[in-house]
């Protein structure tokens, strides 16, 4: 006889019979279970993948375990913590929990789907992945199989968190470090002063003849005159955290290993810690102990929201389709600080801190105040001239405006259709490295008025090189990019040496710490795969092996690889001269830079279009201040893909580039001279060039003119007003957001993004103190954005740069920026990580 009775519940954590705080306890169990497997346990892979990456920022073990326990256990507590408001609400009550269980499956089914579809598009697997999450949440309400399992799965968060903390590479930075002493008898007295550059290729150096290139770094080749230069001199690992172990320890790296002492306890700073006093600054790795090498450690709460603001980057990217992960930075090619908004904290900065732009230089001059006379041990790894390339040779800095044309951000490989953009990358880069051979002058300067020089051990090095080459990496060593990835500059200044000597044999970077060990008459107490280099050449080597980032090492014939390095070097020469030629003037545009446009036909392109970024700081510029706005980018409508540009300052040809073809929109970059800017406002241009030799033509693409938008009050309303019209803020509207506001000595960089109404602005003006300090408008795609507000919104993003006057300070809270669509104009919400 069929029962009068209505059926229970078949959702447990819905039984009308149990307690609201049983309810909310099995709710909470529920969606930690199914948090863990949709973002808690992918986020560990990633990291327990690159443990290195806590390594290089400066992460302690408490930061670990803190993000470790607070991802798993926080993010559900807290949505149960919601559910909990409405326990007066039964029904209510079921439907947030339904709601927010619906939303966690269908991340967990969009990373599934994800996987097996690599490179679907958004706009079908999100609405897909939607779909299963509610059809998911309908089964978890409707039947007892989806919350028994999720019941019988609750040890999943608990089992992810140990695996990932005790049974992971982490492991070694969470648990107890063994005690370490290594330590020698070290029989020289001679002060030790090691400069490890990183991501400097030894092939930049040479000149047309295979010497060093005086004209372009004056001071690099004063130091070859003084010290052993072995011009031939490669690496054992195209990544820093395997280079960096190799020329510490004389070891040959092991893809298993950290770069932190517990791994490498024989290491040069354990050799020498016992009779030498260190004065040590680390930046990709932790071999120095403790107990021997003082680390400034920034507050845990600017810790822990650098570390939150990282690793939102990289869930993002994991978690994200392809389609929607393309405006994200990228997080392969610096060690941290993704988004560039790290603060300094007085003295040497410290890990992945490094990679904001405006501290490296800072690190530099900091390590060189703090050399220590005396049996000293002076060490500095500093990421220059790494990129991100952002300085110039004078010390002046520019401002990035996005990513860098030409290279992938997934692969960090120069796309096979980049045509010359990898070539304006070198360019950018060997700019900066004629910055570093400035830095390495003050160094010997510096040395030299203390009386130290003549007596140190100097050692100045790199720990790989780096690629630029269509199709092919940029850091990932291959054949045919072996010899940039394997060159490196090798300088070993002997105590008492005053004549230096060229050495041509096949040194190699895990020679160094035998070297050094042998010139203060110490005795390594463990073997090494490097010879010492004191008493003559390296030892004969047919085979030079390169450990790649990914793969099995790559191998080149000693005199293969000479072959490969001189035609690279040759290759340089042509492109930027033999120091004969500024890098600012290469050589195949010696008839156009320079010159007045005034001095070739002039026409205008009809229905050409110019729209520079960050247009208002040519008007107001100091051309001596610390951020110059030197490289010069836009977009261009009206020209196609690839046709030859030329950038004209006041009149005068300043550079030449190619239009090239990101996103669907054509645009340009140049660097351009800072001699080529005059105090106050500058004409900045751009022309197409037609023919060569004496057939150049010009064809005017128009000037970038600037709107010049006033705040004001106008009959009690604020009012953006330029003489093209105004446009009135209309209260309480949100018209996007201010992502990163990044500060330089001088002046700042704004990132993100302006859309009302599923409309892109037309403009977004930056005020400080209430008075305009940039203007530009908005060209970056954000496919986040066109998600949320539709297509139109999809060109929203925005990166800007503004100088400041002399003394002007620039708190976040006295910057204000607006979108303008048309006549009306909405403010910018400041997220927190602004500061």
């Amino acid at each position: 006889m069929a029962s009068s009775q209505p059926p229970a519940d078949p959702a447990p954590a819905e039984g009308l019979r149990r307690s609201p705080a049983r309810i909310l306890a099995l709710n909470w169990l529920h969606l930690a279970v199914l948090w863990s497997f949709a973002f808690a346990q992918p986020l560990f892979k990633v990291l327990a993948g690159d443990p290195a990456f806590f390594v290089a920022r400066g992460d302690t073990r408490g930061d670990i375990l803190i993000l470790a326990f607070g991802v798993t256990l926080v993010p559900p507590t807290v949505l149960v913590a919601a559910e909990a408001l409405l326990t007066r609400v039964p029904a209510a009550m079921r439907a947030l929990h339904l709601a927010f269980f619906g939303l966690l499956a269908a991340l967990f089914a969009l990373q599934v789907i994800a996987d097996a579809a690599p490179g679907g598009s958004s706009f079908i697997l999100i609405p897909l992945s939607l779909a299963l999450g509610a059809a998911a949440a309908a089964a978890y309400r409707l039947t007892r199989v989806v919350p028994s399992m999720l019941t019988v799965l609750s040890p999943a968060p608990v089992v992810f968190l140990a695996i990932f903390l005790l049974f992971s590479n982490v492991s070694k930075l969470v648990l107890p470090e063994k005690d370490v002493n290594v330590q020698a008898s070290v029989g020289g007295r001679s002060p030790v002063v090691f400069v490890l550059l990183d991501e400097f290729s030894g092939l930049n150096l040479l000149d047309r003849d295979g010497n060093i290139n005086s004209r372009r770094f004056p001071h690099i080749a004063a130091l070859e005159r003084t010290s052993h230069w072995y011009r031939n001199a490669t690496t054992i690992s195209d990544q820093t955290s395997r280079a960096v172990p190799a020329i510490l320890t004389g070891k040959r790296p092991n893809g298993k290993k950290l770069p932190i002492v517990s791994d490498y306890p024989k290491n040069l700073f354990t050799l020498l810690g016992g009779d030498y006093r260190l004065n040590v600054h680390e930046t990709a790795s932790h071999l120095c102990p403790d107990d021997l090498c003082h680390r400034q450690q920034e507050p845990i709460g600017t810790r822990l929201r650098s570390l939150g603001r990282d690793l939102r980057t990289v869930a993002l990217r994991r978690l994200l389709p392809d389609d929607l992960g393309r405006g994200l930075p990228a997080v392969n090619r610096t060690f941290g600080n993704f988004q560039s908004s790290a603060k300094i904290y007085g003295g040497v900065v410290k890990g992945a801190d490094q990679a904001a732009p405006q501290a490296r230089g800072q690190s530099f001059e900091s390590f060189i105040r703090g050399i220590k006379d005396g049996r000293t041990l002076n060490f500095l790894h500093i990421l220059l001239p790494h990129i991100p390339w952002t300085y110039l040779p004078t010390g002046q800095q520019y401002a990035e405006n996005g990513p860098i044309p030409g290279l992938d951000d997934d692969t960090d490989g120069w796309r096979k259709d980049s045509g010359s953009l990898p070539q304006q990358a070198e360019q950018r880069y060997l700019l900066q490295a004629q910055y570093v051979d400035g830095l390495i002058g003050r160094l010997m300067a510096d040395l030299r008025r203390r009386g130290l020089f003549d007596r140190s051990l100097v050692i100045v090095m790199a720990d790989h090189g780096v690629a630029f080459r269509a199709g092919d990496y940029r850091r990932r060593v291959t054949q045919s990019n072996f010899a940039q990835l394997a060159s490196i500059p090798l300088f070993i200044k002997h105590p008492g040496e005053r004549q230096g000597r060229v050495e041509e044999s096949p040194a190699i970077s895990v020679d160094v710490l035998p070297t050094l060990a042998d010139l203060l008459d110490t005795k390594l107490p463990w073997a090494t795969d490097g010879s010492s280099l004191k008493d003559g050449p390296a030892p004969s080597r047919d085979t030079l092996r390169v450990n790649a980032t990914k793969g099995p090492e790559v191998q080149r014939s000693f005199p293969g690889y000479i072959r490969q390095r001189n035609l690279f070097a040759a290759q340089d020469v042509r492109l930027f001269g033999s120091g004969d030629h500024s890098l600012f003037a290469p050589p195949a545009e010696a008839g156009l830079i320079g010159r007045s446009t005034s001095a070739f036909p002039v026409t205008r392109r009809p229905g050409a279009k110019v729209r520079l970024d960050s247009s208002q700081s040519f008007r107001s510029i100091n051309p001596t201040a610390p951020l110059l706005q030197a490289f010069v980018t836009g977009q261009v409508s009206g020209v196609g893909a690839d046709e030859k540009l030329a950038v004209a300052v006041n009149g005068r040809i300043e550079a030449t580039t190619h239009s090239f073809r990101e996103t669907g929109q054509v645009s340009f970059s140049a660097v351009v001279p800072p001699a080529s800017f005059r105090k106050g406002a500058n004409s900045v241009r751009l022309f197409a060039v037609r023919g060569s030799g004496a057939q150049v033509a010009l064809e005017s693409l128009g000037e970038a003119a600037s709107l010049g938008y006033d705040l004001i009050r106008e009959d009690g309303r604020e009012v953006l007003k330029s003489k093209g019209g105004k446009a009135v803020v209309v209260p309480n509207s949100v018209g996007g957001y201010l992502e990163v506001l990044n500060r330089f000595p001088g002046g700042i960089t704004i990132r993100g993004w302006a859309a009302l109404e599923s409309h892109a602005a037309d403009r977004v003006v930056v005020y400080l103190n209430g008075r305009l300090l940039t203007e530009g408008e908005p060209t970056k795609d954000r496919d986040d954005v066109a998600k949320d507000f539709g297509g139109g919104a999809r060109k929203s993003g925005f990166q800007l740069s503004g100088n400041l006057p002399a003394g002007t300070k620039a708190p976040a809270a006295n910057v204000r920026a607006f979108g303008i669509y048309g006549k009306r104009a909405a403010e910018l919400t400041k997220l927190r990580s602004v500061k």
